[in-house]
């Protein structure tokens, strides 16, 4: 539930209208690895990595120096939030009383960090390394260092759709393991990171994701 918690917490009642809860079915996996934790470069060179025995200090100093710590994920319970809740409690920062996490967009992450509103954020590609050429901040690990292969993204669809279409749900599934399939193939990476990075979708250069 952890790994998959939008289809979860939609099937709870968590994040509907009226906390009125909508059974979801979980037709497939989309990807494995894929997020970091990202770190302003104000902190270049402090030991801040997967494993940071400094960062507690870190933190203790820029409260020290009045500024409030800021960590950001995409949306509460979600896995970047769990990503980066266990990552600063690993090192000795408790996120409910030594930091303020905080809700940001993923399109806004880097521009957040730039003008100093969070000192920390978890997030998918290609926001990591868009920070990282941008000259903005570096990435203190990547989620598979956490933990190797992850279960990531899901394709979720409602229960009843599901039930009521059983030939159409099939023929969306076989759709996606095919565009997965190709996505796979290295002689298809360079078309596959043209076509995200476009206005529609992450609207930032290719070279910005074709390296992560």
């Amino acid at each position: 539930h952890i790994l998959t918690p939008m289809p979860y917490m939609i099937t709870a009642g968590k994040v509907t209208k009226n906390n009125q809860p909508v059974p979801m079915n979980i037709l497939l996996r989309l990807n494995t690895n894929g997020q970091a934790i990202s770190v302003t470069k104000d902190l270049l060179g402090k030991g801040i990595q997967a494993k940071a025995p400094t960062l507690k200090e870190e933190v203790a100093k820029l409260r020290a120096a009045g500024k409030d710590p800021k960590a950001a994920m995409t949306f509460r319970g979600g896995t970047h939030d769990v990503w980066l809740r266990y990552w600063l409690a690993a090192n000795g920062v408790d996120p409910e009383r030594d930091i303020s996490c905080i809700v940001v967009p993923p399109p806004q992450m880097v521009a957040n960090m730039k003008v100093g509103s969070m000192h920390f954020f978890c997030v998918g590609e290609p926001w990591n390394a868009q920070l990282i050429r941008q000259k903005i901040g570096f990435s203190a690990c990547t989620t598979q260092q956490l933990w190797a292969n992850h279960p990531e993204k899901a394709l979720g669809v409602r229960a009843d759709w599901v039930d009521k279409h059983p030939k159409a749900a099939m023929a969306v599934t076989k759709a996606v393991m095919e565009a997965q399939m190709w996505c796979d193939k290295a002689e298809n990476k360079r078309a596959m990171c043209e076509i995200v990075s476009r206005r529609s979708w992450f609207n930032v250069p290719v070279d910005d994701i074709i390296g992560r």
